[in-house]
């Protein structure tokens, strides 16, 4: 998937003040705004807003001015006319990072939920378990509990090794645990825990 990162506009408002006289073209004429808010963007999620610009013209002699060169005369009517509200930012464009601080929040929340089931279940094996493994050569792949004695746990490996932890679901289906049958000690795979070869443990 292809990740664009940048920076866009958003023309949050436009208005209109009338009866003013244009530093410019010195004519009684109408100035018409624009509220342009600009946002940082992830593949086009807003994440955060950068900066507010306020654009406004004479529609007179078309000169743009900026919003902190303006006349005092035309300032006060622009804020006469809109509430200081109306310019707030709007909430969308925080939905990114919203969306990105929910995210962190559950997968730190679930890692550590799982992490102190896993350190129970390792204690306590039963028939059906499923081991996430990962190998030291970085590869990863599932182990299930087949039968489980007071010492010695029956298993089966899966055929299949994954490039990625997540993958793991893909390959641990019913047909993928065929003739690697493996005997541990029940203090084995606690020590393979203990050093971090067993990540997690899967019990329905």
């Amino acid at each position: 998937m292809i990740v664009l990162a940048g920076t866009t506009s958003y023309n949050q408002k436009t208005g209109t003040v009338n009866n003013v006289i244009c530093p410019e073209c010195d004519t009684s004429t109408t100035f018409t705004y624009r509220v342009l808010r600009r946002y940082t963007h992830l593949t086009f999620i807003p994440l955060f807003p950068v900066d507010t610009l306020i654009e406004t013209q004479c529609n007179h002699c078309n000169r743009i001015f900026d919003y902190d060169n303006l006349p005092e005369n035309i300032l006060r009517k622009m804020q006469q006319r809109e509430s200081q509200s109306q310019f707030r930012t709007p909430i969308w464009m925080f939905s990114g990072t919203i969306l990105l601080i929910g995210f962190l929040a559950y997968s730190g929340y679930n890692y550590f939920i799982v992490k102190d089931l896993t350190a129970e279940w390792i204690e306590n094996p039963i028939a059906g378990d499923v081991y996430d493994l990962k190998f030291s050569n970085g590869y990863y792949s599932t182990l299930r509990i087949d039968k489980a004695t007071k010492d010695i746990i029956f298993s089966t490996a899966n055929d299949y090794q994954a490039g990625m932890f997540y993958e793991t679901g893909n390959i641990g289906k019913p047909e993928n645990y065929t003739s690697k049958k493996e005997r541990y000690l029940k203090t084995d795979l606690k020590k393979r825990y203990a050093e971090g070869e067993i990540i997690s443990i899967k019990r329905k």
